[in-house]
C-alpha cells in the first residue's frame, strides 16, 4: 500500500507546486546559475543492459529536458557560465550543461541532441581512460555485479573471494558504495579479483572516447574539462598524489586538444579542505561538485553545486516524463534532497 501511495503523494506534491508556479523555472532568479549533470546517454536497449541505470538516460529523454528548460535560461558552458554569473547584470539565470566521464556514448548520442537545440557543454574527462580499453572502477564492479548476479550466487562468491560482508552487498548500490571506503589500491585489488571471477565481458557500447572523438567536441564548441587521471577518490590521496591528480589531467588535455582545461570535476564529488585550493594553485578557474543546489554568487566558484538528471525520478506514476517533476527537482522542493 505504502509503495502505491508514495508515487500518488509525488505526483500530487509536484503538481500542486507547478500550478502555484513555486517550483517554476521561469521563478530562478537571473543572478542564478544552474548546471545539470549527466553521466551516460544510452537507446532504451542498451540502458536495458546497464547495470546502473539510474547513471543513463535516452536521446529522447535529454531532448525532453533540455527543451523544457532552455527557454528559462541562457546556456553557456560551465566556465562561459561562470565568468558570466560572476560579472553580474543577467537578464536571465545561466544554465550549463555537463557531462562526467568521458563516455563514448555522449559523443554518439549526447552530441545529436545539442547541436539540434543549440547547446554547448562541458564534458569532464578522466585523461588515463581515454583512448584506452578500461572502463572506470564504479563500471566495472557494476558490470562484474551484473554477471554474478546471473546465477543469484554474488553474495556467496563475493564471500568466497575472501571479501567480507560488509562489502558483499545485497545490491550493486551497496556494492559500490562499501568499495568506496577502501584506498584506491584495496580497490583495484579487489575489482581485478572479482573481474576474473565473474569472467566480464564488456560491451563495446560501454567504452570511453579517444582523443579523436574529444577533438570533434571541442571542434563543435564544446568545453573540455578535467575529472582528474583514474577517477580516484581524492581525499583518499595525500596532498601530493592530490597535486599529481589535478596537474597532470590538466597537463594531458592541454598537450591532446591544445586547450588547456579550467573547469575541474571532482570524481565522486569528493574533496577535502585541500582540494579547492589545489585546484586553484594549479591553474583551474572553477571545479563543480556533486552536492545539489543552484549557484548564487556567494558559492565558491571551486565548489560549485550541480543538479543531477536521473530520469528515474522526472517520470509520473505512470511513467510518463513530467514537467512538474522536472520542475520540483530543479526548483530544490523535492522531498529528501539536502538542498546547499
Amino acid at each position: 500500500m505504502l509503495k502505491r501511495f508514495k508515487p500518488l503523494a509525488r505526483d500530487i506534491y509536484s503538481q500542486l507546486l507547478y500550478r502555484l508556479g513555486l517550483s517554476s523555472p521561469s521563478r530562478i532568479p537571473s543572478d542564478a546559475l544552474l548546471i545539470l549533470t549527466f553521466h551516460r546517454v544510452l537507446p532504451l536497449e542498451l540502458r536495458a543492459e546497464y547495470p546502473l541505470p539510474g547513471l543513463a538516460v535516452t536521446p529522447e529523454e535529454l531532448h525532453w529536458i533540455l527543451a523544457t528548460l532552455l527557454p528559462h535560461f541562457e546556456n553557456l558552458t560551465v566556465s562561459e557560465a561562470v565568468r558570466r554569473h560572476r560579472h553580474g547584470g543577467n537578464a536571465k539565470a545561466q544554465l550549463a550543461v555537463s557531462f562526467d566521464d568521458g563516455q563514448w556514448d555522449n559523443l554518439e548520442y549526447a552530441t545529436p541532441v545539442l547541436e539540434a537545440l543549440g547547446v554547448p557543454a562541458t564534458f569532464y574527462l578522466p585523461t588515463d581512460f581515454i583512448g584506452g580499453s578500461q572502463l572506470l572502477w564504479h563500471d566495472r564492479a557494476a558490470f562484474a555485479w551484473q554477471r554474478l548476479a546471473v546465477g543469484g550466487d554474488h553474495r556467496r562468491v563475493l564471500e568466497g573471494l575472501g571479501i567480507h560482508r560488509g562489502i558483499a552487498s545485497t545490491s550493486v548500490g551497496g556494492f559500490l558504495e562499501a568499495l568506496k571506503q577502501l584506498s584506491p589500491t584495496q580497490r583495484e585489488t579487489l575489482l581485478k579479483k572479482v573481474n576474473e571471477t565473474a569472467e566480464t565481458t564488456l560491451p563495446p557500447w560501454a567504452r570511453l572516447m579517444d582523443w579523436a572523438e574529444v577533438n570533434q567536441l571541442d571542434a563543435r564548441g564544446h568545453e573540455i574539462g578535467s575529472h582528474g587521471c583514474t577517477h580516484t577518490l581524492l581525499p583518499q590521496l595525500d596532498r601530493e598524489g592530490q597535486v599529481a591528480e589535478l596537474e597532470h589531467s590538466l597537463q594531458v588535455i592541454e598537450r591532446f586538444s591544445r586547450h588547456a582545461p579550467v573547469s575541474f570535476c571532482y570524481p565522486n564529488g569528493s574533496f577535502d579542505d585541500r582540494t579547492p585550493q589545489i585546484a586553484e594553485e594549479v591553474g583551474y578557474e572553477n571545479a563543480v561538485t556533486t552536492r545539489w543546489g543552484i549557484n548564487r554568487r556567494d558559492v565558491p566558484p571551486f565548489q560549485l553545486l550541480r543538479c543531477d538528471m536521473d530520469a528515474g525520478r522526472l517520470v509520473d506514476r505512470n511513467g510518463t516524463l513530467s514537467r512538474s517533476r522536472l520542475a520540483m527537482r530543479v526548483s530544490g522542493r523535492q522531498p529528501g534532497l539536502a538542498v546547499h
